[in-house]
C-alpha cells in the first residue's frame, strides 16, 4: 500500500511503480492459487482413472474365471 502514501505525498511516479508491484503481487498470489487447484485436479483425476482401470481389470478376471469355470463344466 505504499502507492497511497506516494500519492499523498505528491510521488505519482513512485506511486504508479508500487501500484505495479501491488498488481503483479496479486497476479502471481492468484496464479499460484490457480496451479495448485489445477496439480490437485489433476491428481483426483488420476486417481479416479486408477480406480476405474483397477475396477476393469478386477471385472476381466472375474468374467475370465467364470469362463473358465463353464469351460471345465463343458
Amino acid at each position: 500500500m505504499l502507492y497511497l502514501a506516494d500519492s499523498a505525498t505528491q510521488h505519482y511516479l513512485a506511486a504508479i511503480e508500487h501500484l505495479n508491484q501491488c498488481h503483479d503481487q496479486a497476479t502471481a498470489e492468484v496464479r499460484s492459487e490457480q496451479d495448485k487447484a489445477v496439480k490437485q485436479m489433476e491428481v483426483a483425476y488420476k486417481a479416479r482413472e486408477k480406480e476405474q482401470e483397477l475396477k476393469l481389470k478386477n471385472q476381466n478376471i472375474m468374467f475370465l474365471q467364470r469362463q473358465t469355470q463353464a469351460q471345465k463344466k463343458n
